[in-house]
């Protein structure tokens, strides 16, 4: 096992991290971290949404953080609110995204949505940001639209369409027309009738979660309906 030496500098910011000085140490060693040579024997590595950059030959830690890297976090931002929250947890922002694919989403005020999950992550789809990071069922009902509808399990119930074809049959279900645009996409129509009032343009592709979170978003916000609840 390697033995590192840390810089004061380096030190002092993983210790805000919130998170064990032992996690960044893992890093360079795990066998998922990836790895970009910088030159003279200093290589940075990211692994498990912490980022360090060590000196091989001395042996030192030259820099050790939370990695905040668009490709880490999903082309997420978060807001220091939502950072001071994760270190409380002792959690990191790569945590809080990855908990996203399995949480139950539902509409909140002011154009935010609530993931339940893992942790309970208020987000604003629209500008891409974490708003706020809590335990699982402590963030406040308030910020919802609706109160949340629970299973036996009292876990929230309400789930991602699982491909483009799953969020047109919940359309149809919803009361909303469908049909195919000459581009390839499809069109749903608010009024139930191809062709008649507004309608809204839903890519044949993008089936990864932040484009049907797009496309639920845009029905929501033209129609009002959140295809997350049929």
């Amino acid at each position: 096992m390697t033995t590192w030496r840390w810089c004061d500098s380096p030190k002092r910011i993983a210790a805000e991290s919130g998170l064990e000085l032992e996690k960044f140490e893992m890093v360079p060693t795990s066998p998922t971290a990836s790895c970009r040579d910088v030159g003279n024997g200093v290589f940075s590595y990211r692994d498990n949404g912490l980022a360090v950059l060590v000196d091989w030959y001395t042996r030192r830690i030259l820099r050790a953080g939370l990695d905040l890297s668009s490709e880490t976090l999903d082309g997420w931002y978060f807001n220091t609110r939502a950072l001071q929250q994760c270190r409380k947890l002792k959690i990191t922002p790569g945590n809080v995204v990855a908990s996203l694919e399995d949480s139950d989403a539902f509409p909140a005020k002011n154009g935010h949505t609530l993931y339940r999950g893992t942790f309970d992550v208020l987000v604003h789809e629209g500008k891409g940001r974490v708003v706020s990071v809590g335990a699982v069922n402590t963030l406040s009902s308030s910020i919802l639209r609706q109160a949340i509808p629970r299973g036996s399990g009292g876990t929230p119930v309400g789930s991602m369409p699982r491909d483009v074809n799953d969020l047109l049959k919940r359309a149809r279900r919803a009361g909303l027309a469908v049909s195919k645009s000459g581009a390839g996409h499809y069109k749903i129509w608010e009024s139930g009738t191809p062709g008649a009032g507004r309608s809204v343009v839903i890519p044949s592709t993008g089936s990864d979660r932040r484009g049907m979170m797009n496309n639920i978003v845009e029905i929501r916000s033209a129609f009002g309906i959140d295809l997350r609840r049929l």
